[in-house]
């Protein structure tokens, strides 16, 4: 359908089902939505040329001197709201004034790429993640309960069945539900999908999630580490190819990974210090990576054992079409479509570099002493953002798959994240939970 027409049919049916306004929204470099609301009125005006946006305004845009850009909704991620009929939201990429592509959009940069490794490999890249969140009352998790906790002693079992209700409104399919390990602490996992309609539902599934909380007065968060002694909230990611032609996953055979799954699988090894400043973006992300709490810190991997970086699930090892890779440092606050890029970059470069992965470890690192992990050879990731920061610096192949634009952009706003944490009054560098952490990230 011409995209008059289409936009043309989207406005009749929105009027025709009372929708009054419309949130357009997209996501910043920190991978938070960002809305502007419009009428009906407007729409078919705004789906054709687009509607203002300051760049100058959001943190790693554009400068004031060239701050004009354009959002243009995407007329398939059209939905109206479940809990106000009036109301809608729209998906929207990022243009420039002239046409062309707003090289600091995410999404774009996303769908880019995933474009690229379709024509130059022929690949599909698939993606799954685990999104786990605290539910709060104040700033103290609301509720007591443990892991797969009994709907007995699970106080929000039914929030978060209300939360799948909204969700499938979106054509987002819930497959999982249950508390996880510390009080207050949620998972509820979503049907895999191709990664830029996943990174879009992930975006959607975080504002459904929030919604129905305030709804409750609680509040939801994906800070990744806000208690000192419980786990962190983490978003691993399990990950496949398909080959676009024949349908079928890239990464299985007879004998569980193929080659091609290994040497994706040597690719996120090799660069998952590169990598680790997207997957786990802010000051906060590296009060979760630290041993003993379940966190993945060690760089390694194996079939099954979830002490080490990348897990292969060995029930997916039991038909090639459903083998899978799970990366598992990434966390709820990081960008999801910056995520998925980057790891397929690895991935990719791993594939094209033809990057055998070291020995699997079948032990838990977790008990392993320094000396036996240097034994080894069992490299751990960065201990901060600062120092993720200066690895990402070293990614050549990430300046040329983001764009220098973006690339340099990410670099100094995540720079000005550490320095500003640095330079906070309370305890700067305090393993605690800060003032400054919460003001910063209990709502991103």
């Amino acid at each position: 359908m011409e995209a008059n027409n289409l936009n043309e049919t989207l406005f009749n049916e929105a009027k025709s089902k009372g929708i009054k306004y419309i949130h357009l929204q997209f996501t910043d470099l920190y991978g938070s939505f960002r809305t502007i609301t419009t009428t009906i009125e407007h729409l078919e005006k705004n789906m054709s040329d687009g509607i203002g946006l300051d760049g100058s305004s959001i943190k790693g845009f554009t400068n004031i001197e060239d701050s004009d850009l354009l959002l243009f909704p995407i007329a398939d991620t059209f939905k109206q709201l479940p809990w106000n009929e009036r109301g809608a939201r729209v998906t929207c990429e990022i243009m420039r004034t002239n046409g062309e592509h707003f090289e600091g959009d995410p999404r774009y940069k996303l769908r880019e790429f995933l474009e690229r490794v379709r024509k130059d490999f022929g690949f599909e890249y698939f993606v799954g993640p685990e999104i786990e969140f605290f539910i709060l009352n104040g700033q103290r998790p609301a509720d007591n309960a443990n892991y797969y906790a009994s709907l007995s002693t699970d106080k929000y079992a039914d929030l978060r069945l209300e939360i799948g209700d909204n969700i499938r409104h979106f054509d987002i399919i819930p497959e999982c539900f249950h508390h996880e390990v510390a009080p207050g602490q949620h998972e509820i996992n979503i049907r895999y999908d191709n990664a830029l309609d996943m990174a879009d539902k992930i975006q959607i599934h975080k504002f459904v999630i929030r919604h129905i909380a305030s709804k409750h007065d609680l509040i939801a968060t994906f800070m990744p580490k806000p208690f000192k002694k419980e786990n962190g909230s983490g978003m691993h990611v399990h990950q496949s190819l398909f080959n676009i032609n024949t349908g079928k996953n890239v990464f299985g055979d007879e004998t569980g990974l193929s080659e091609i799954g290994q040497y994706f699988t040597g690719g996120l090894l090799k660069y998952a210090k590169l990598i680790t400043a997207i997957t786990s973006p802010t000051v906060n992300s590296y009060k979760r990576l630290v041993p003993g709490f379940e966190a993945p810190v060690y760089i390694a991997w194996d079939y099954g054992n979830r002490s080490t970086l990348i897990r292969v699930p060995k029930y997916s090892t039991k038909s090639c079409n459903t083998i899978r890779i799970e990366y598992r440092s990434p966390d709820p606050l990081s960008n999801p479509y910056l995520v998925f890029l980057v790891m397929l970059a690895a991935g990719i470069q791993g594939i094209k570099e033809r990057i055998e992965p070291p020995e699997r470890i079948s032990k838990n690192i977790y008990h392993l002493t320094e000396h036996e992990r240097k034994q080894s050879n069992i490299d751990t990731l960065p201990g901060s953002l600062e120092e993720a920061v200066n690895e990402f610096k070293k990614a050549t192949f990430l300046k040329n798959t983001l764009g220098v634009r973006l690339y340099d952009s990410l670099t100094t706003v995540m720079m000005k994240e550490w320095e500003s944490y640095a330079s906070a009054v309370q305890e700067p560098y305090s393993k605690d939970i800060t003032d400054w952490e919460y003001e910063h990230y209990l709502y991103m």
